[in-house]
């Protein structure tokens, strides 16, 4: 096996990724289709595992398969596409940033109910209409 190449199996260690999924993710169309060796299986490009990653980081930012499926698509298609590239990722920067302020606010009222359970708790007045929520 040529260097700059991997098995399945490497690709999978070195991405933290199955590799029912990243044969998922091939057939999606995710990740590019590997070239085949002599024997039949996969060699994958060095640079798949950067690729993964970044596909990793959307996934986990909540951009749905289908649009990640769309901005490969996309990247396949070269420096033509780098507007709508560019769109995709700003709008799902969009997103991000409106799920974060939700959480922030999410994370302060429940930093707000623990600070008033502790008081409740220090000062062994546990208000029984209160208790319940």
């Amino acid at each position: 096996m040529a260097k700059n190449t991997m098995s399945i199996g490497e690709l999978s260690t070195a991405s933290g990724l199955s590799t029912h999924t990243l044969r998922y993710y091939e057939k999606l169309g995710v990740l590019k289709r590997a070239d085949r060796a002599a024997s039949g299986h996969r060699q994958y490009r060095a640079d798949a595992v950067a690729w993964l990653d970044f596909v990793l980081r959307l996934k986990i930012t909540g951009m749905p398969l289908a649009e990640i499926r769309k901005y490969a698509e996309l990247r396949a298609g070269g420096e033509a596409t780098l507007q709508p590239r560019l769109t995709m990722l700003e709008l799902h920067r969009k997103r991000l940033v409106g799920n974060i302020s939700e959480l922030s606010e999410n994370l302060a009222a429940l930093d707000s109910k623990v600070k008033t359970y502790r008081k409740w708790l220090k000062a062994q007045k546990v208000p029984s209409s209160k208790a319940k929520s």
